[in-house]
């Protein structure tokens, strides 16, 4: 809208999504977000910003003394990590349209992986023995010693380039600047300042607009924003109230920002 009119057509910058998780997104979340009559389809962003899109949750290292979360993994096949990270790429390819670019953030839980490779006995994982054995020789071969410590890449990302055509899907290293319209999108926001835990309050005194994503509760500290989630809304670790919102922010050519809702699967009237 304009002094001269409404004018249509028009696309956003960037939408940056809610904690993702896909192997517990809520379908309702996810076709409000991707489908026919969903965000992406009706506002055409330019990039999609993705948190936490890996969930880890076949690997995941809180669970490891639990045994009955064990059991229920194996009976089910949802300790296979092979296949989550099949399912995670797969969905990133599927709900990136030909337009757009997916950015895939430095997140905890994409970094599980990382704490896998480091932690895993491979012998008492049998069913993801190759895998890890596959993955730690890539990882090694390129590994070097860098200007001031130890260089390797993303093991995310590496097996996802080695698997998919990833030419729609930008992964961002953990110190790796993304800048849209004057603001930062790249920070998680599980680390703060000086590698204390992150909070709404640090990164709004940065002096830089910053969307974050990590706490699945959406909040705005002036020029910092938080989106909420796109998974279930009750998972294995949250428990009593909650503050878990399905919120995701938008980016406007204007650079201004705008949280959108999905409630019970609408995101608008």
């Amino acid at each position: 809208y304009s002094p001269d009119g409404i004018s249509e057509g028009h696309s956003i910058s960037a939408l940056v999504v809610g904690d993702e998780h896909v192997i517990h997104i809520d379908p309702k979340i996810g076709d409000a977000l991707y489908g026919e009559n969903g965000i992406v389809n009706f506002l055409k962003p330019n990039y999609i910003v993705r948190h936490d899109v890996l969930d880890a949750y076949s690997i995941n290292h809180h669970s490891r003394g639990n045994v009955f979360i064990q059991y229920a993994k194996f009976i089910s096949g949802k300790n296979n990590l092979e296949n989550e990270l099949m399912e995670t790429v797969e969905y990133i390819d599927k709900t990136t349209p030909h337009y757009a670019i997916s950015v895939v953030v430095s997140s905890n839980h994409n970094n599980h992986l990382e704490r896998w490779l480091n932690e895993c006995n491979p012998k008492n994982e049998p069913w993801n023995a190759k895998l890890y054995h596959e993955l730690m020789y890539l990882m090694l071969d390129k590994t070097e010693m860098g200007v001031v410590g130890a260089e390797y890449p993303n093991p995310f990302e590496l097996w996802a380039n080695n698997n998919y055509d990833c030419t729609n899907i930008k992964f961002l290293s953990s110190a790796e600047s993304f800048v849209v319209n004057d603001i930062e999108l790249s920070y998680h926001g599980d680390k703060g300042l000086n590698g204390s835990r992150g909070s709404n309050e640090q990164f709004a005194e940065l002096g830089v607009k910053t969307v974050l994503g990590h706490s699945h509760s959406p909040k705005v500290t002036r020029s910092a924003y938080t989106v909420g989630h796109a998974c279930y809304s009750k998972l294995e670790y949250n428990s009593g109230p909650s503050s878990w919102k399905s919120a995701h922010c938008i980016i406007h050519p204007n650079g201004k920002r705008q949280m959108i809702f999905v409630n019970n699967g609408k995101w608008r009237r």
